[in-house]
């Protein structure tokens, strides 16, 4: 809106790679009469991590006009909806709640949310790893979507490993240093966003070879390092729209 450029462009593939890689050049480096403050702000708004990025009362703080008070004579129009009830479906949590208990006493549980398209499936899920998460803090969601029309390679999983390279990103290094699997060239290979955690800077690529076979390395990379967090951790890996 500043400049009349996107911050990162391209495919649908460098965007999501180079969006979590490459810091965009400043709207003044791209626009000299881009003021200051709002300059500051869409760098500050466009951190690799969520948690650098300032909350949205901050925002609403340094978009009011000086002299006024928040809300007073705001330039945008901003609607924050908090605390959106949610009503029925108590037999479908309470059967994704058995299977989480399930696994957490067994082994994996692999769950299929199936319904017509509009009654909900994703605000069901979505609400059932909220309610997980606030029963047992400690849990990992690995959350993710599928696009139908997404050319990105293993799609069914790009978000949940995004989501994966958060976490470990934001673990300490010596924590992340005890997940990583003992050859995870072949996972780094197929998933480079991994190597947004410092623990997975140095794994060793390999030559590609027979790609069935680096396939197949790297997802048994994938069940060793999901094996040891879930050691760790409660894990929810949830994939929406599935495709």
């Amino acid at each position: 809106a500043l400049t009349g450029h996107l911050p990162v462009d391209g495919t649908t593939l460098e965007v999501l790679m180079n969006k979590q890689t490459e810091t965009p050049p400043s709207p003044r480096a791209v626009s000299p009469g881009v003021p200051a403050d709002l300059d500051e702000l869409c760098m500050r708004l466009l951190q690799f991590e969520p948690a650098a990025r300032p909350p949205g009362a901050e925002v609403v703080r340094l978009l009011t006009p000086r002299g006024g008070r928040p809300g007073s004579s705001p330039p945008l129009a901003l609607t924050v909806t908090r605390g959106t009830p949610f009503v029925g479906r108590a037999r479908e949590l309470e059967q994704l709640e058995q299977s989480f208990q399930e696994a957490m006493e067994s082994s994996a549980m692999v769950v299929l949310v199936d319904g017509e398209s509009g009654v909900g499936k994703s605000c069901l899920v979505r609400r059932f790893t909220e309610d997980v998460v606030a029963a047992h803090p400690s849990t990992v969601v690995l959350a993710g979507r599928c696009y139908e029309r997404e050319q990105v390679p293993y799609k069914g999983l790009d978000g949940a490993i995004d989501e994966l390279a958060g976490h470990l990103a934001s673990l300490p290094d010596v924590e992340a240093l005890e997940l990583v699997p003992e050859r995870a060239g072949p996972l780094v290979q197929i998933f480079p966003v991994l190597r947004r955690s410092r623990a997975f800077a140095f794994a060793m690529t390999e030559e590609p070879g027979d790609p069935r076979e680096l396939r197949r390395r790297a997802f048994a990379s994938l069940r060793s390092l999901l094996g040891r967090l879930c050691e760790r951790h409660p894990v929810v890996i949830a994939i929406d729209d599935l495709q």
